[in-house]
């Protein structure tokens, strides 16, 4: 997936495009600060302060919001309460600045938080981050790891499927100077995670999958990559050749185009977990077509690039990472904007829509994971019975993972109502 920086503000299309996209459901949001610290938006002016003693209505729910000093989190709780109709809104005299937040009809608040952009251009900031000796300071990168916010409204109750937790107790971000950009802190559980390694490694890595290593002759037939690499000696001199497998629309590394004569069938639970989380966002009529598996070692980088291919620019990509931790360099539509460095872990997704979907992004740097979500003691015991997997391909991808990261970017390719390519 590729990833590049936005406009600060959002015209009325934009606006009513998320309005649109937020009407049905609620989300789940954390606003917090990163490693290099949040700059917020505009101060408030006197009057607006006085307005945010006031008590307001909206419909159907009844929140309390708490705007904290300039050093905290803006924090936003839902009040269990039916019947109630207020907003409290309070704020402290210290705090002369706020968070741009935009409300629709219905019942969602959009809060963002605005970073400080790096200052170096997208290609300075790749090389600076890329560096080995010396090695790049990180403390400008953004960590949605690390906030002690309070959720914002929260999905509808559903079950758990696909290796998910309960919609409900998803945190998403959504960032003011990338507008479009979509941020979900891992929703999976352990079981979850497993899972898809699991199938990235032994699903995903054989036909009718296309792989890098096709162009080499290294694999006959009849032999896949996860067999050979796992069960053979081969394995010190195969295993790390894996870079990317195509999935649905092949994509052309060449013409970067896809065609209807090199097109096979999107696997079936990849397909069934990009429609849930585009439900969950509220991106209506999406479906999966085309999808590419990254595998990355721990010196693999991804060049800094825009993902134009697709006819359908205007549905959303989903990119999902497992393993190890990447810092993720978002920039602008030129190579000459300045971008954002972003931390991802193991199981969070990034969600490119609106104007960030056509923006500069890639992968400077894979850094060693500080924390291992695979290997956590896992509370949704029920979450076997969605994602099955034998133990002894477990234990064989485990190894794999402990020096590898996996991403899976998924997005469409057609127009709605579009059956072919033209």
């Amino acid at each position: 997936m590729q990833e590049i920086p936005g406009a600060e503000e959002e015209d009325n299309g934009e606006r009513g495009r998320r309005e649109s996209r937020h009407g049905k459901r609620t989300s789940s949001v954390e606003v917090a600060r990163g490693g290099g610290g949040g700059e917020l938006a505009q101060p408030v002016p006197r009057w607006a302060r006085k307005l945010l003693s006031c008590f307001f209505v909206l419909r159907g729910k009844a929140m309390l919001i708490w705007l904290m000093t300039p050093g905290s989190i803006l924090s936003i709780g839902h009040i269990p309460q039916p019947g109630q109709n207020d907003i409290l809104l309070q704020t402290s005299e210290a705090f002369n600045q706020t968070l741009a937040t935009s409300t629709n009809k219905y019942r969602n608040c959009i809060i963002k938080w605005r970073h400080p952009q790096f200052k170096g251009m997208f290609k300075d900031s790749f090389k600076y981050y890329k560096s080995r000796n010396p090695p790049p300071d990180l403390k400008d990168v953004i960590d949605l790891n690390g906030p002690n916010g309070s959720k914002v409204w929260k999905f509808l109750n559903e079950k758990c499927e696909l290796g998910l937790k309960p919609v409900k107790d998803w945190q998403v971000y959504e960032f003011v100077g990338i507008p479009g950009l979509i941020f979900i802190r891992n929703p999976f559980t352990t079981a979850g995670q497993r899972y898809w390694i699991i199938k990235c490694l032994k699903d995903y890595s054989r036909k009718p999958s296309k792989l890098n290593l096709d162009a080499h002759d290294v694999l006959d037939n009849i032999e896949t990559w996860w067999d050979i690499c796992l069960t053979t000696n081969k394995a010190k001199e195969l295993l790390p050749k894996l870079r990317w497998a195509t999935l649905g629309y092949h994509h052309n590394w060449d013409t970067k185009l896809y065609s209807e004569v090199s097109k096979t069938e999107m696997p079936t639970e990849l397909s069934l977990l990009t429609l849930y989380l585009a439900e969950a966002l509220d991106f209506v009529n999406f479906k999966a077509q085309a999808a590419i598996i990254n595998y990355y070692r721990m010196n693999s980088t991804l060049a800094g690039h825009t993902d134009h291919s697709e006819v359908n620019v205007d549905a959303p990509l989903f990119s999902i990472s497992f393993g190890q931790t990447a810092i993720f360099l978002i920039g602008g539509h030129k190579q000459d904007d300045a971008a954002n460095a972003i931390y991802l872990r193991s199981g969070d997704i990034v969600v490119m829509s609106g104007k960030s979907r056509l923006r500069y992004h890639g992968v400077p740097k894979i850094l060693p994971a500080t924390v291992i979500p695979w290997d956590q003691e896992d509370s949704n015991n029920n979450e076997e019975q969605h994602c099955k997997y034998l133990p002894d391909d477990w234990n064989k991808a485990k190894v794999y993972i402990s020096q590898a990261r996996i991403n899976m970017n998924v997005r469409q390719v057609l127009k709605p109502g579009q059956s072919a390519l033209l």
